[in-house]
C-alpha cells in the first residue's frame, strides 16, 4: 500500500483474500449469469451480422448506416 501512496492517479487499492468455500458456492451463479448474458447477446449479434454481411466492407457500410440515420 505505501508504493500506491505517492501516486497521485490511485485513489484507493484493495485486495480481497480468496475464499475457496465461496467460490465454489458461487458457481452456480456464475454459471446462471454466463448463460443469461450468451442468451441475450446473442440477437444482438445476429442483427449486426444481418447488417454487415461478412464479404462487405465494414468500415463503408458503417459509414453509411451512420450518415443514414441522423
Amino acid at each position: 500500500m505505501a508504493c500506491c501512496e505517492d501516486e497521485t492517479d490511485i485513489d484507493s487499492v484493495f485486495e480481497l483474500a480468496e475464499n475457496p468455500r465461496l467460490l465454489h458456492l458461487s458457481q452456480p451463479i456464475q454459471y446462471g449469469a454466463s448463460q443469461e448474458y450468451s442468451q441475450k447477446k446473442q440477437p444482438i449479434v445476429e442483427f449486426f451480422k444481418s447488417l454487415f454481411p461478412v464479404e462487405a466492407d465494414k468500415k463503408k457500410d458503417a459509414a453509411a448506416f451512420v450518415n443514414n440515420s441522423v
